[in-house]
């Protein structure tokens, strides 16, 4: 795995695809995700547990959305997703890229469920993945005091 590499999923002006190496090390970033960028690039340079993906409006690189121990014999993935510059945030991108990935997910694995883990306080990750589908199953056993699982499960008639 790692580096996603084929088709580009589009939906509107926004898509997922293949990963630009150069372009991901150069390109703005606000402080508030370079962490998180920078760690998945370079954990999926290493795991086979990973698909990296890249966000684009238009040709415009705008973030980044992932599956990451993804695990064949359960059928599980979990999933991150980060926007790279807050004024692209609340627009619907990153809605539309986790649907995306989704798309992915349904024709081209075996996966049977996704998971997304966050913060308690990030209400902008939380609504991406209701509307997307994703339920609410609980605190996460890591950290019960800051984190939540949100869940999305194969549709039934899907295969």
């Amino acid at each position: 795995m790692t580096f996603y590499t084929s088709q580009s999923y589009r939906q509107d002006q926004v898509s997922i695809g293949s990963s630009d190496l150069d372009l991901l090390r150069s390109i703005l970033i606000d402080s508030d995700v370079r962490d998180s960028m920078e760690h998945w690039v370079s954990e999926a340079q290493r795991r086979e547990d990973i698909l990296y993906f890249s966000i684009f409006l238009d040709r415009e690189l705008l973030g980044q959305i992932l599956l990451h121990d993804m695990n064949i014999h359960t059928g599980e993935s979990l999933v991150a997703y980060h926007l790279f510059r807050t004024q692209m945030r609340g627009h619907g991108y990153g809605t539309k890229a986790l649907y995306l990935l989704q798309s992915y997910v349904l024709s081209h694995t075996s996966l049977k469920k996704l998971v997304i883990i966050t913060s308690h306080d990030n209400l902008a990750s939380q609504r991406i993945a209701l509307k997307c589908g994703f339920q609410y199953v609980g605190t996460s056993r890591e950290e019960p005091v800051n984190d939540m699982v949100l869940e999305w499960h194969m549709p039934l008639n899907s295969r």
